[in-house]
Protein backbone atom coordinates (compact mmCIF):
# COMPACT_ATOMS: atom_id res chain seq x y z
CA UNK A 1 0.00 0.00 0.00
CA UNK A 2 1.44 3.04 -1.20
CA UNK A 3 -1.02 5.22 0.84
CA UNK A 4 -4.46 6.03 0.88
CA UNK A 5 -6.32 6.20 -2.38
CA UNK A 6 -5.46 9.81 -3.67
CA UNK A 7 -4.21 10.93 -0.55
CA UNK A 8 -4.40 14.34 0.66
CA UNK A 9 -0.42 14.74 0.65
CA UNK A 10 0.63 13.06 -2.38
CA UNK A 11 4.15 14.57 -3.20
CA UNK A 12 4.28 16.29 0.08
CA UNK A 13 7.84 16.21 2.56
CA UNK A 14 6.80 16.13 6.12
CA UNK A 15 9.22 16.33 8.54
CA UNK A 16 8.46 14.65 12.38
CA UNK A 17 10.58 14.96 15.31
CA UNK A 18 9.98 12.52 18.10
CA UNK A 19 8.86 9.95 15.35
CA UNK A 20 9.46 6.74 16.77
CA UNK A 21 6.59 5.97 18.96
CA UNK A 22 3.71 6.85 20.91
CA UNK A 23 1.79 10.24 19.01
CA UNK A 24 4.45 10.88 17.07
CA UNK A 25 5.12 7.58 15.62
CA UNK A 26 0.99 7.72 14.77
CA UNK A 27 2.08 10.90 13.03
CA UNK A 28 4.39 9.20 10.92
CA UNK A 29 2.44 7.02 10.01
CA UNK A 30 -0.93 8.86 9.12
CA UNK A 31 1.23 11.44 7.09
CA UNK A 32 2.85 8.53 5.33
CA UNK A 33 -0.70 6.67 4.56
CA UNK A 34 -1.99 10.19 3.36
CA UNK A 35 0.89 10.29 0.63
CA UNK A 36 3.48 12.01 2.20
CA UNK A 37 7.12 11.31 2.26
CA UNK A 38 7.67 11.24 6.07
CA UNK A 39 11.29 12.20 7.59
CA UNK A 40 11.45 11.32 11.44
CA UNK A 41 13.79 11.85 14.00
CA UNK A 42 14.41 10.01 17.37
CA UNK A 43 16.90 10.63 20.28
CA UNK A 44 17.29 7.47 21.90
CA UNK A 45 14.86 4.64 20.71
CA UNK A 46 16.43 3.02 18.21
CA UNK A 47 14.48 -0.09 18.78
CA UNK A 48 11.43 1.89 18.47
CA UNK A 49 12.62 3.57 15.21
CA UNK A 50 13.72 0.69 13.59
CA UNK A 51 10.49 -1.13 13.99
CA UNK A 52 8.24 1.81 12.55
CA UNK A 53 10.32 1.59 9.62
CA UNK A 54 9.97 -1.92 9.47
CA UNK A 55 6.00 -1.26 9.48
CA UNK A 56 5.90 1.60 7.11
CA UNK A 57 8.27 -0.83 4.70
CA UNK A 58 5.54 -3.54 4.72
CA UNK A 59 3.22 -1.12 3.90
CA UNK A 60 4.97 0.76 1.32
CA UNK A 61 4.88 3.59 2.33
CA UNK A 62 8.08 6.22 1.76
CA UNK A 63 9.79 7.43 4.68
CA UNK A 64 13.62 7.99 6.20
CA UNK A 65 14.94 8.49 9.58
CA UNK A 66 17.35 10.04 11.65
CA UNK A 67 18.91 10.19 15.18
CA UNK A 68 18.84 13.85 15.78
CA UNK A 69 18.73 16.13 19.42
CA UNK A 70 16.53 18.30 18.84
CA UNK A 71 18.58 20.91 21.58
CA UNK A 72 21.50 20.59 18.72
CA UNK A 73 21.35 23.45 16.48
CA UNK A 74 23.83 21.70 14.05
CA UNK A 75 22.08 18.34 14.17
CA UNK A 76 19.03 19.87 13.19
CA UNK A 77 20.51 22.20 10.19
CA UNK A 78 22.05 19.65 9.56
CA UNK A 79 18.78 16.88 9.19
CA UNK A 80 16.63 19.60 7.84
CA UNK A 81 19.45 20.58 4.89
CA UNK A 82 19.79 16.71 3.92
CA UNK A 83 16.44 15.88 3.44
CA UNK A 84 15.52 19.20 1.79
CA UNK A 85 18.26 18.42 -0.67
CA UNK A 86 17.75 15.15 -1.28
CA UNK A 87 13.68 16.02 -1.74
CA UNK A 88 13.43 19.17 -3.47
CA UNK A 89 11.44 20.76 -0.56
CA UNK A 90 9.83 20.75 2.58
CA UNK A 91 6.10 21.08 3.19
CA UNK A 92 5.56 20.73 6.28
CA UNK A 93 6.96 20.29 9.78
CA UNK A 94 5.79 18.86 13.36
CA UNK A 95 7.11 19.08 16.14
CA UNK A 96 6.32 16.16 18.64
CA UNK A 97 10.05 15.60 20.42
CA UNK A 98 9.04 16.52 24.14
CA UNK A 99 10.68 15.86 27.46
CA UNK A 100 8.42 15.83 30.37
CA UNK A 101 8.45 14.55 34.24
CA UNK A 102 6.56 15.00 36.80
CA UNK A 103 8.65 16.58 39.47
CA UNK A 104 8.18 17.56 43.23
CA UNK A 105 7.06 21.13 44.55
CA UNK A 106 9.14 24.06 42.44
CA UNK A 107 11.60 24.62 45.36
CA UNK A 108 12.38 21.24 45.54
CA UNK A 109 12.92 20.52 41.76
CA UNK A 110 16.14 19.98 40.53
CA UNK A 111 17.33 22.78 38.18
CA UNK A 112 18.82 20.36 35.21
CA UNK A 113 14.94 18.74 35.56
CA UNK A 114 13.57 22.70 34.92
CA UNK A 115 15.63 23.19 32.31
CA UNK A 116 15.30 19.69 30.41
CA UNK A 117 11.22 20.80 29.50
CA UNK A 118 12.17 24.22 28.36
CA UNK A 119 15.37 23.00 26.35
CA UNK A 120 13.82 20.21 24.78
CA UNK A 121 10.12 21.01 23.92
CA UNK A 122 10.02 24.92 23.34
CA UNK A 123 13.88 25.44 22.46
CA UNK A 124 13.98 22.46 20.66
CA UNK A 125 10.36 23.45 18.32
CA UNK A 126 12.67 26.66 17.31
CA UNK A 127 15.37 25.38 16.46
CA UNK A 128 13.19 23.10 14.04
CA UNK A 129 11.24 25.96 12.67
CA UNK A 130 14.10 28.25 12.00
CA UNK A 131 15.46 25.56 10.00
CA UNK A 132 12.63 24.44 8.07
CA UNK A 133 11.61 27.77 7.61
CA UNK A 134 14.02 28.74 4.61
CA UNK A 135 12.62 26.45 2.53
CA UNK A 136 8.76 26.52 3.90
CA UNK A 137 8.89 30.60 2.66
CA UNK A 138 10.95 29.77 -0.53
CA UNK A 139 8.26 27.21 -1.59
CA UNK A 140 5.65 30.07 -0.89
CA UNK A 141 2.88 27.41 1.12
CA UNK A 142 3.39 24.50 3.65
CA UNK A 143 1.98 23.97 7.25
CA UNK A 144 3.59 23.92 10.70
CA UNK A 145 2.00 22.24 13.56
CA UNK A 146 3.11 21.37 16.96
CA UNK A 147 2.06 19.13 19.60
CA UNK A 148 1.62 21.02 23.01
CA UNK A 149 -0.16 19.40 25.67
CA UNK A 150 -3.31 20.55 27.76
CA UNK A 151 -0.54 21.08 30.48
CA UNK A 152 0.06 24.73 28.66
CA UNK A 153 -3.33 25.91 29.02
CA UNK A 154 -4.51 24.38 32.87
CA UNK A 155 -2.75 23.93 35.78
CA UNK A 156 -1.14 19.92 37.06
CA UNK A 157 0.76 19.49 39.75
CA UNK A 158 4.35 19.00 39.13
CA UNK A 159 3.89 19.79 35.83
CA UNK A 160 5.02 23.43 35.89
CA UNK A 161 8.02 23.85 33.39
CA UNK A 162 6.74 21.59 31.18
CA UNK A 163 3.63 23.42 31.49
CA UNK A 164 5.60 26.40 30.61
CA UNK A 165 7.06 25.02 28.07
CA UNK A 166 3.80 24.24 26.40
CA UNK A 167 2.76 27.65 27.05
CA UNK A 168 5.19 28.82 25.35
CA UNK A 169 4.78 26.67 21.81
CA UNK A 170 1.11 28.22 21.88
CA UNK A 171 2.59 31.88 21.82
CA UNK A 172 4.94 30.58 18.94
CA UNK A 173 2.52 29.54 17.19
CA UNK A 174 0.40 32.92 17.26
CA UNK A 175 3.43 34.94 16.42
CA UNK A 176 4.57 33.00 13.68
CA UNK A 177 1.27 32.65 11.82
CA UNK A 178 1.46 36.52 11.92
CA UNK A 179 5.01 36.57 10.41
CA UNK A 180 4.69 33.42 7.91
CA UNK A 181 0.99 33.82 7.09
CA UNK A 182 1.99 36.44 4.09
CA UNK A 183 4.26 34.39 2.59
CA UNK A 184 1.81 31.55 2.34
CA UNK A 185 2.92 28.94 5.54
CA UNK A 186 0.32 28.36 8.28
CA UNK A 187 1.02 27.89 11.92
CA UNK A 188 -1.18 26.04 14.35
CA UNK A 189 -0.56 23.54 17.40
CA UNK A 190 -2.65 20.12 18.51
CA UNK A 191 -3.15 20.07 22.63
CA UNK A 192 -3.55 16.43 23.72
CA UNK A 193 -5.09 15.71 26.39
CA UNK A 194 -4.11 12.54 28.22
CA UNK A 195 -3.34 9.69 25.64
CA UNK A 196 -2.96 6.13 25.87
CA UNK A 197 0.26 4.32 24.55
CA UNK A 198 2.28 7.25 25.73
CA UNK A 199 5.30 6.93 28.05
CA UNK A 200 4.01 10.21 30.23
CA UNK A 201 0.28 8.52 30.62
CA UNK A 202 2.34 5.59 31.47
CA UNK A 203 3.73 6.90 34.56
CA UNK A 204 0.37 8.05 35.70
CA UNK A 205 -0.93 6.16 38.67
CA UNK A 206 -3.71 4.09 38.32
CA UNK A 207 -6.39 5.95 40.61
CA UNK A 208 -5.10 8.65 39.39
CA UNK A 209 -6.16 8.03 35.15
CA UNK A 210 -9.39 6.84 36.37
CA UNK A 211 -9.64 10.11 38.51
CA UNK A 212 -9.02 11.86 35.31
CA UNK A 213 -11.43 9.19 32.98
CA UNK A 214 -14.20 9.78 34.98
CA UNK A 215 -14.14 13.97 34.98
CA UNK A 216 -13.43 13.33 31.24
CA UNK A 217 -16.90 13.85 29.26
CA UNK A 218 -16.48 11.54 26.79
CA UNK A 219 -15.39 8.66 29.09
CA UNK A 220 -11.72 7.44 28.41
CA UNK A 221 -8.64 8.84 26.91
CA UNK A 222 -7.63 9.71 23.71
CA UNK A 223 -5.27 7.34 21.18
CA UNK A 224 -2.05 8.12 19.31
CA UNK A 225 -4.10 7.49 16.08
CA UNK A 226 -6.53 10.38 17.29
CA UNK A 227 -4.19 12.93 17.86
CA UNK A 228 -2.59 12.09 14.52
CA UNK A 229 -5.76 13.01 12.95
CA UNK A 230 -5.85 16.01 14.23
CA UNK A 231 -2.50 17.04 13.01
CA UNK A 232 -3.71 15.87 9.53
CA UNK A 233 -6.13 17.99 9.17
CA UNK A 234 -4.13 20.59 10.29
CA UNK A 235 -1.86 20.13 7.92
CA UNK A 236 -3.54 19.48 5.01
CA UNK A 237 -5.79 21.50 2.52
CA UNK A 238 -9.28 20.91 4.85
CA UNK A 239 -7.39 23.47 7.45
CA UNK A 240 -6.56 26.03 4.26
CA UNK A 241 -7.84 29.21 6.37
CA UNK A 242 -6.77 28.09 9.70
CA UNK A 243 -3.84 29.44 11.38
CA UNK A 244 -2.13 30.71 14.45
CA UNK A 245 -4.56 28.39 16.65
CA UNK A 246 -4.16 25.34 18.72
CA UNK A 247 -6.76 22.50 18.36
CA UNK A 248 -7.78 20.54 21.73
CA UNK A 249 -7.82 16.86 21.82
CA UNK A 250 -8.66 15.94 24.77
CA UNK A 251 -11.84 14.55 25.07
CA UNK A 252 -13.67 17.63 26.45
CA UNK A 253 -11.56 17.66 29.89
CA UNK A 254 -10.44 21.09 29.93
CA UNK A 255 -14.11 22.23 28.91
Amino acid sequence: MSGDAGGELDGRTALVTGGARGIGAAVVTRLARAGAHVSFTYRTSDADAAALADKLDAEGLSHDRARVDVTDVAAVDAWVNDVAGRRGTVDVVVNNAAAGRAAPMLHLTDPALLRESVDVNLLGTLNVVRASSTHLLLGGRGAIVSVTSIAGRVGVLGLASYGASKAGIEGMTRALAVEFGPRGVRVNAVAPGYTGGTAMVGEVPRATLDALVARTPLGRTATPEEVAEAVLFLVSERSAFVTGQTLVVDGGLTS
